[in-house]
């Protein structure tokens, strides 16, 4: 099970409603949060994030239309810190940091075609991104 979390840019004050809507990323359950980064806006670390958090008019929710405080969102990416990486899933090492690690076990695992990891990477502080779509 996991809940998909978007950033909401001046969301009315009678109905929610907003017309910009931002996908953060997915928390599933026993995995690490996984963050959809943007490299053409600059979104390329939890820290970018955080720092767009703080930007007037903008509120974090989940899929179910909760309203989260940044707090609450950084606790929930804290708690899934324990629970599976990706990378290091598909890898079977401890820590994989490198593109080209990510890269070299994808096309092993997945055939010579395969490129849905050129498009993801870890920030300076080890959390996952991707800039595909995904939820």
């Amino acid at each position: 099970m996991g809940m998909n979390y978007y950033l909401r840019k001046n969301p009315c004050s009678a109905c929610g409603h907003s017309g910009e809507k931002m996908h953060i990323g997915k928390n599933s359950w026993g995995w690490q949060f996984h963050f959809h980064g943007d490299r053409d806006l600059g979104i390329t670390s939890y820290g970018h994030w955080l720092k767009l958090f703080d930007d007037e008019g903008k509120e974090i929710i989940n899929e179910d239309g909760d309203i989260l405080t940044k707090r609450a969102f950084q606790d929930i990416v804290l708690r899934s810190l324990n629970g599976k990486n990706y990378y290091n899933v598909i890898s079977g090492k401890p820590e994989c940091t490198a593109e080209q690690d990510y890269m070299g076990v994808a096309r092993n695992n997945y055939g010579p075609n395969f490129e849905g990891l050129k498009y993801s990477w870890k920030d300076e502080d080890g959390y996952a991104f991707t800039c595909i779509q995904f939820s």
